[in-house]
């Protein structure tokens, strides 16, 4: 447990903290226009996050200025033509296709446009992308895949049972404490980031026949376990890049990667609480039970780690806060790309999943 001791000093300096932030909020909404008539030319964006054992997928766009008035229209600055094409080790290995996914953002419709190769990334190899637009130039960036993370063990319960109104009938909601066993390798500078994901059964039922439809319709039945709260504030290590003033202001989660600075070669235990939600369709079929929780522990480049650090400064922490209101210095973007616009880095997943078929049964019975 970390101890803060304040003095004069220390105190002094959050007096002041508190005064640029009350400052920041006078002066936030006094922005004027201004148009330095920079002549600045578009230059080729390239951002590519790399999984182990997944095709290589890149995004392809050009940079804009905030004057141009596009910000919300990412269909215009869209690059379709470029020859993408990807390096494995320091040989060519495939020109990456154009292809696109239709999908929903916001509520609406969107089609996502990308640059798909057949190479699926093992450990340790290195990856390169290089772009190139006739329009807009080149551009290229590299990134390690790195070793997969080590989980020894996952310990974990289920308490607190309550009941909560839902629709349809009642919701059982309980906490989940579970600790994840992460052990790290000795004589490396390691970044992890925590993650999960929920597999909820489903069955199908008999069709029924819909006359004012004119057509057959299978209905299913699911058992459905949902995430509602998860509260970072147990595990310390979430919060390692947040200054003391950071976490005074409030600053101090949303963000789950960590280094190893803390636990270099050993195995340090990640602490995790959530709150879950769970409803069943019909308790009878035993299938709907076993819900599943994917834990996710994702090792990630350095490139990866330093991209993360600056979404969150620029996006939660006081720099960026200052910076926004003109009291400090920009929160420059991180790229490896050499345009300077982008990213290419790289993670490797490693996923436990986690059967609550059994708990949960036990808790429905309590209530």
């Amino acid at each position: 447990m970390v101890i803060l001791k304040f003095n004069l000093s220390v105190m002094s300096k959050l007096l002041f903290a508190g005064f640029l932030i009350l400052l920041c909020s006078m002066l936030s909404g006094c922005y004027t226009e201004f148009d330095p008539d920079i002549n600045q030319s578009p230059v080729l964006c390239l951002n590519s996050e790399i999984t182990a054992g997944k095709p290589v997928e890149a995004r392809v766009t050009r940079t804009w200025r905030y004057t141009e008035g596009i910000m919300y229209d990412d269909n215009a600055i869209l690059v379709k033509d470029a020859d993408v094409r990807l390096y494995v080790n320091g040989n060519e290995y495939e020109r990456l296709r154009p292809v696109q996914r239709d999908t929903v953002e916001y509520g609406r419709p969107y089609t996502y446009h990308y640059y798909q190769g057949t190479y699926c990334p093992q450990t340790g190899d290195e990856i390169r992308l290089v772009a190139v637009s006739d329009r807009y130039g080149s551009a290229e960036g590299e990134v390690k895949v790195p070793e997969p993370p080590i989980i020894e063990n996952i310990e974990w319960k289920l308490d607190s049972p309550t009941l909560v109104h839902g629709y349809p009938g009642s919701n059982l909601r309980c906490t989940l404490d579970a600790r994840i066993y992460l052990r790290d390798r000795a004589d490396t500078k390691d970044y992890y980031m925590f993650g999960y994901s929920i597999s909820n059964p489903f069955v199908y039922d008999d069709p029924i026949f819909y006359p004012e439809l004119e057509e057959w319709i299978t209905p299913a039945s699911y058992g459905i376990l949902s995430c509602t709260y998860f509260d970072q504030s147990h595990e310390p290590i979430f919060s390692e890049h947040i200054s003391a003033l950071e976490l005074i202001d409030g600053a101090g989660f949303g963000y789950t990667m960590f280094s190893d600075m803390q636990f270099s070669g050993r195995t340090y235990p990640l602490h995790i609480v959530m709150t879950l939600e769970h409803r069943m369709d019909n308790a009878d079929i035993e299938e709907l039970w076993h819900s599943i929780l994917n834990f996710k522990i994702s090792a990630l480049s350095d490139s990866y780690y330093n991209h993360l650090l600056t979404v969150w400064q620029f996006d939660e922490g006081l720099s960026g806060m200052l910076a926004e209101a003109g009291l400090g210095a920009p929160v420059n973007g991180y790229s490896n790309v050499s345009t300077r616009a982008g990213i290419v880095v790289a993670r490797n997943v490693t996923t436990v999943p986690v059967d609550f078929g059994e708990a949960l049964k036990e808790m429905w019975q309590q209530k």
